[in-house]
């Protein structure tokens, strides 16, 4: 995913040498330019660490310029990284005013370490072969720091190569050092991670130390000639110990047949050093083997930490069946828009992925509020950047434009509230578009109840004036069948034989819920293998309304008691009143920045939109602007009087027109440059 700063480092870094050894800047400022443009996120890391290479290799550079000098030519990098920032302001300054609604700006400087490490499995992490970190309930969570047991032996032997210039010695260490010193000290942890604590993935600068390492293992081989051959037995044989000891210590983060990669791995390159040192018949050859064991290496360690779980065609079989259901739904329905969702996701960006309009999103860049909200409407997701569709109720569908939605796992679907049209696909009968006008005491709606339905009902009565349309269901049943250790299993029985129910459970006093087939974990248990045959499994540790055949259903507690889950039924009557009082506005005209309608009312209203808010939204009607406004927080909308009115829509980038103007500026100085020099 971040493979661009890989290999846009190596090209700063030269451009940063050039820079200051031979007054060339275009390297430094087109890469650094490319590198924020392609990824501004490890852009922003490289901006970080340019600041801290050109400030240790001017002081390795100290001994060829007087300080006037290397006074200008700190003046000229300021002013060029400033230039490459220059030449991206134009997407820069807008996608700014974006981060700003999302979570990554919510943090504050941490006090304590949100990730930790031991000093055995910082040094262990250096080694081939070790298993890489990537969540936070991994093994550990050490940075991926791994580049080979022979960058870590080359970085002993360089430290002690009196050949190479202690000044450059102590700049790369260094180096490593203040690397070090931020993966254990979360605020500069922090810092690097553009003041956000990240979200699992630890330590995404790490490929930098990795960098450093490598640079470090080419001076000590340009300089290998001149190691002292004692010195050189002495670090074999620490290195020899420090690879027993992860066995002898049971180390988890490797297996047995990569400690023995390490010994061999090690053993070759140490006497292939001898060999050369000592300069027999095949020494020209020596580095050749070292080359090819290297790349066998790297094969090795990517292939023991590329897992996959999903064979290719099972992966392909989901897409393409999900992809025929769009195409079926699409030559069915030619309207402007309407969303599509997927019960069985193959990912969570299937939208982008497959090619329709979808509700699920899983992006860095989602505003915060958008993910809050639609949790609190019953969806699963993390609260944060993220939120997966699952069968909600009609409500939420007519919320979000759910207009179809296809499904391989249940049965049937009510056809109250669904029409079959085949391929597992099912079309919403109520539902009012992307936009429909609602009472202005829509802006009193409280969201923020921790009952989804109640969040859901409460929308419905701001809006229309109706009440009560899901309704707590309370004519259950309950027999416990299962109680042992303080786990206990009830079974609850309801006699609603149809799909009309609606379950919500968040609740740490709950493990499991069975339905039918289907378990739904939050809590890793074995209790419900003493009850229950092999069942389906679903992750419900992200809590989400469920909509089944709830005719019965069981749930397994760790601390038995009452009122730990919430049930309900809609009130079809209250439902359907509510729906008709809806105005649907029409839409003729939708493209990704523009969208036109047409709507008649009879009185003044709020016209209501499932698109989050954004200030980069124009409102025009009848082709006059008007104030847009938050609805939940985060959605779009606007008044509008009654009568017949022409609605348009249309979004322009925020600050773009300034980002441009700054980035006119930043080429015209370019371009200034370049001729001058060339001049």
């Amino acid at each position: 995913m971040w493979t661009d700063g890989i290999y846009m480092l190596p090209l700063i870094i030269l451009g940063i040498e050039k820079l200051i050894d031979d007054d060339y800047p275009y390297l430094y400022v087109c890469s650094l330019f490319l590198m924020i443009l392609i990824n501004y996120y490890i852009g922003y890391m490289l901006c970080i660490f340019s600041v801290i290479y050109y400030t240790l290799y001017i002081i390795i550079s100290t001994s060829k310029y007087n300080l006037k000098t290397l006074l200008k030519k700190s003046l000229l990098f300021a002013g060029y990284s400033l230039l490459a920032v220059g030449l991206c302001a134009f997407f820069l300054i807008p996608m700014y005013t974006a981060l700003i609604e999302t979570s990554a700006v919510g943090d504050n400087l941490p006090n304590i370490q949100y990730y930790t490490f031991t000093l055995k499995e910082f040094l262990y992490n250096h080694l081939s072969g070790v298993g890489s970190t990537v969540l936070r309930e991994g093994i550990i969570c050490a940075p991926n720091i791994s580049c080979g047991i022979v960058t870590l032996s080359l970085l002993l032997l360089f430290v002690g190569n009196k050949h190479i210039s202690l000044k450059i010695r102590i700049c790369y260490v260094t180096i490593l050092i203040i690397l070090i010193f931020s993966f254990m000290y979360a605020p500069l942890d922090y810092i690097w991670h553009g003041m956000h604590v990240p979200n699992d993935l630890p330590y995404r600068y790490s490929f930098i130390y990795c960098f450093i390492l490598i640079i470090i293992s080419a001076y000590e081989i340009e300089n290998i000639k001149n190691i002292n051959k004692t010195y050189l037995i002495a670090v074999y044989i620490v290195m020899i110990i420090l690879i027993s000891s992860m066995f002898l210590l049971k180390y988890q983060n490797i297996n047995d047949i990569m400690i023995i990669e390490n010994y061999v791995i090690l053993t070759i390159f140490f006497v292939g050093i001898l060999i050369y040192l000592h300069k027999s018949a095949n020494y020209k050859y020596v580095f050749t083997i070292i080359l090819g064991m290297a790349i066998a290496e790297c094969i090795l360690y990517i292939n023991n930490n590329w897992i996959l779980n999903t064979p290719i065609d099972d992966y392909y079989n989901d897409v393409n069946r999900v992809s025929e259901a769009i195409n079926l739904i699409k030559r069915q329905d030619l309207e402007n828009f309407y969303r599509i969702e997927n019960e069985s996701h193959v990912t969570l960006n299937d939208s982008s992925f497959i090619n329709y309009y979808g509700d699920t999103t899983f992006s860095s860049m989602m505003y915060k509020n958008v993910a809050m909200l639609n949790y609190g409407l019953g969806l699963p997701g993390n609260k944060i950047n993220s939120y997966i569709y699952r069968s909600n109720t009609p409500i939420y569908n007519l919320l979000f434009d759910i207009k179809y939605i296809i499904d391989y796992q249940s049965d049937e679907k009510s056809d109250i509230y669904y029409q079959n049209i085949g391929n597992n696909s099912y079309r919403s009968i109520y539902t009012k578009g992307l936009m429909f006008a609602v009472d202005d005491d829509i802006l009193n709606w409280n969201y923020n109840n921790k009952n989804p339905f109640n969040n859901q009902n409460y929308f419905m009565e701001k809006a229309t004036g109706v009440g009560n349309i899901l309704e707590k269901y309370s004519n259950i049943e309950e027999e416990k069948i299962y109680d042992k250790n303080g786990n206990i299993i009830v079974k609850y029985t309801t006699g609603v034989t149809q799909d009309d129910l609606y379950l919500y459970v968040n609740n740490k006093n709950v493990d499991f819920i069975v339905i039918g087939n289907q378990l739904y974990e939050i809590n890793a248990t074995d209790y419900q293998n003493d009850v229950f045959d092999y069942l389906e499994y679903n992750d419900y540790s992200e809590t989400y309304i469920i909509n089944d055949k709830l005719s019965e259903f069981y749930i397994g507690y760790n601390n038995y008691g009452v009122n730990f889950f919430k049930l309900y039924k809609i009130n079809y009557d209250n439902f359907i009143r509510a729906f008709d009082s809806l105005t649907m506005v029409d839409i003729t005209k939708f493209n990704e920045n523009i969208i036109e309608g047409t709507i008649n009312l009879d009185a003044d209203k709020i016209i209501y939109t499932s698109i989050p808010y954004d200030d980069g939204w124009f409102v025009y009607v009848d082709d006059v602007k008007v104030d847009s406004l938050k609805i939940g927080g985060s959605l779009l909308g606007f008044y509008v009087t009654g009568g017949d009115h022409s609605i348009k829509l249309n979004y322009r980038i925020p600050y773009l027109n300034l980002g441009l103007t700054i980035s006119g500026f930043a080429v015209m100085i370019l371009f200034y440059v370049i001729k001058r020099h060339y001049k």
